[in-house]
C-alpha cells in the first residue's frame, strides 16, 4: 500500500493511525458500528449502504472451564473498573484506534456463539469445506 503496489487494502484503523494522520493513506471507510474519534470524517460501512455482516476483531479475557463464578464476576468488576476509567480508556484503547466495548461475561458468552454461527455461514457460501 504504501509502495504504491497495492491501492486499496482492509485494515484496522490502529495500524494506519500516523498513515492516515500525515496523509500518506485516505480512510474510505470504517467497520465499526459507530465513527472513529480518531478520524469522525471517515465514514461507517453502514453509512455507506453496506447492509452485511461485520465481523470484528476483539481482545478478550479467558478463564478455565470451572472457574467459580464469583472469581469471573470479580475480574470482570475488576476490568471494567480500571479500564472504563477516562484517563486509561483513552490512553490505551481509544487514542490506538481500538473501540472499547466493556460487556458481561454472559454477553461476551453470546457475542461468541453469534460469531462462530456468522463465521460458518461465511465459510459453507463460499463454498469451502472444514480442513
Amino acid at each position: 500500500m504504501l509502495t504504491g503496489a497495492t491501492p486499496i487494502t482492509f485494515l484496522g484503523v490502529g495500524n494506519l493511525i500516523s498513515y492516515l494522520q500525515s496523509g500518506m493513506m485516505t480512510g474510505l471507510v470504517l467497520d465499526g458500528a459507530q465513527r472513529s474519534p480518531l478520524f469522525p470524517e471517515i465514514p461507517t460501512l453502514r453509512e455507506t449502504g453496506y447492509r452485511g455482516p461485520l465481523t470484528r476483531s476483539y481482545f478478550a479475557l479467558y478463564a478455565p472451564m470451572g472457574t467459580p463464578p464469583a472469581v469471573i464476576a470479580r475480574i470482570a468488576a475488576d476490568v471494567r473498573q480500571i479500564a472504563g476509567a477516562d484517563t486509561f480508556r483513552e490512553k490505551n484503547l481509544t487514542a490506538r484506534g481500538l473501540e472499547p466495548v466493556f460487556n458481561t461475561p454472559e454477553e461476551f458468552a453470546q457475542f461468541l456463539k453469534q460469531d462462530r454461527i456468522e463465521a460458518q455461514r461465511v465459510v459453507k457460501d463460499a463454498g469451502l469445506l472444514p480442513q
